[in-house]
């Protein structure tokens, strides 16, 4: 048998254990193998005994299991970066074919007054 001390939330659900007394001490004595030593927090403190939440458990596992589903940070940083290269490029695209439009308006406005200044010359206009 040992005896441990637990600490519990307002739902007295068990929060910590050891050997050493919390602010609130709550002393328990277990079976050296007790499940409550090696997971202590799907147990909830009832009616002086640590009580098994089998649900909670299972919500639990669900849990860890959805987050298991996931990306890793480091998947999901990687696909982070493979947009942000994607709309960089597209953004330089889009700039180098602003500059060819802006130079071919400014060719065009040379041709333009170019021709104004012959037609002027011969008196056309």
């Amino acid at each position: 048998m040992k005896k441990q001390y637990i600490q519990i939330d307002a739902e007295n659900r068990v929060t910590g254990i050891g050997s050493t007394p919390f602010a609130v001490e709550i002393l328990v004595e277990l079976e050296d193998s007790h499940e409550a030593l090696k997971n202590p927090f799907i147990f909830k403190y009832e009616g002086g005994q640590l009580i098994k939440d089998v649900e909670f458990q299972q919500e639990r596992i669900k849990d860890k299991e959805e987050k298991a589903k996931l990306p890793s940070t480091a998947h999901r940083l990687s696909m982070l970066e493979e947009q942000n290269a994607g709309l960089m490029m597209e953004l330089i695209m889009k700039d180098i074919a602003l500059e060819e439009k802006s130079a071919m308006i400014s060719s065009m406005d040379e041709i333009s007054s170019s021709l104004l200044l012959d037609l002027a010359v011969k008196g056309v206009i």
